[in-house]
Order: C-alpha cells, then structure tokens, then sequence
C-alpha cells in the first residue's frame, strides 16, 4: 500500500450516555503511518471514543474531520476509508468464508499482493473456505475480522481487543503482521492489555478525558 496523507481531526469532542460523560473535551489528531493506542479500564468508554472516531455513532458534542490527500471526507463517505475490527461485531455466518470475502471485496479493495485465495491461505483456513461461517471458531472468526485489516487497502484502521479469542498462535500471528501490513496506515487500538498495542508510538489514557 502506498503511504497516503490522512488525517482525522477531533475537535472538542464528548459522549454522553443519558446523565453520564463517558468522555468530554477531547481533542486530537490521528495521522497516517503511525499507531496509537486508545487505554484504560474495562467500561472506560474505549469502544464508545473508537466508535464515534469510526462514524459509527454521533458525538453528543464538538466535531470530528477526516481529511484524505488535503481533501475533506464527507462523513457519509468515511466508511470507504476505515476497516473496523472487534469481537462485538458479527460477521454473516450464513456465507462460506469464501463467499464472504468476495462479497466484502465488491466494496473495498485488496492491498497489492493479495487475492481471495492468498488471503485464505493467509488466515491458515484453507480447508474451511467453503464452510458457512456459523460453523467457525471464536477465534476463527476473529482470525477472519484481523484478516480484513491487514489485507485491505484503506487509510485507516480500528482495533478494539484485537486479540480477544486468540490462542497463542493467533496472538503471534497478530503482532508479526501488524508490523508487516499497517506500517503505512493510521491505527487505532483500544485495549486494556500492553501486550495488544507494544507497537503502539502514542498512548491516550481515556482517564485524562473525563472532566
């Protein structure tokens, strides 16, 4: 993947869950080519920042920019530009993995030197690729989300608890491709475990935007 100018802008940003701040006055900017790390404890609100960085959920407050070649994104466009990667997020376990990776692939695109049947043997699922999803482990299909991130091309990428169902194996496998396959890309990692973001360059405690 060629390195791409990108950048995401939050301005002022909070999110409110009925009467409680999960997290307010945060501002910052997340630039391609490097890795952060968003902290903190279980129930801090690391998905919750994730998620409103990702589109995926409005801010109660302040704004988030997204930025790509000095051009202004559209929010309603932003989804083009992301891979998001978590546990919570169910895959279509009526697909074959096969099928499923087509499909996803009518949408985004492959970085060069993958194809369909590379990124099968990628995953180490060869002889799965036709068995419908529903079937898979937890960390098959965890396997299956990290999978997407590495092999597609897109400026920016989210992982929340990106080893969660992980064996040993899968953790490794993990770690070793994240250093050969997002170097070039903007990541996000939300994660209570050092081991999971080591590679991270910057850290944000989700502590320090509570007030």
């Amino acid at each position: 993947m060629i390195k791409q100018e990108f950048k995401i802008s939050a301005q002022g940003v909070g999110k409110r869950f009925i009467n409680e701040w999960i997290f307010r006055h945060f501002d910052y900017t997340f630039e391609a080519g490097n890795t952060y790390a968003v902290t903190g404890p279980n129930g801090s609100g690391k998905s919750s920042i994730m998620k409103v960085l990702a589109g995926i959920t409005p801010p109660t407050q302040g704004n988030v920019h997204y930025e790509k070649n000095s051009a202004i994104i559209k929010p309603d466009a932003f989804f083009k530009e992301l891979v998001y990667v978590a546990p919570y997020l169910e895959l279509p376990e009526e697909l074959s993995l096969r099928e499923f990776l087509l499909f996803h692939y009518k949408f985004k695109e492959l970085k060069e030197g993958f194809s369909i049947d590379f990124l099968i043997k990628f995953l180490s699922l060869e002889g799965h690729s036709d068995k419908p999803i529903k079937f898979f482990s937890s960390g098959m299909k965890q396997r299956v989300r990290l999978g997407l991130a590495f092999a597609t091309d897109s400026p920016l990428v989210f992982l929340d608890e990106p080893t969660s169902n992980l064996d040993e194996w899968g953790i490794e496998w993990y770690h070793q491709n994240c250093q050969k396959w997002l170097m070039n890309q903007c990541v996000i990692i939300g994660s209570n475990q050092p081991f999971e973001y080591k590679h991270a360059n910057f850290l944000l405690n989700i502590n320090l935007f509570k007030k």
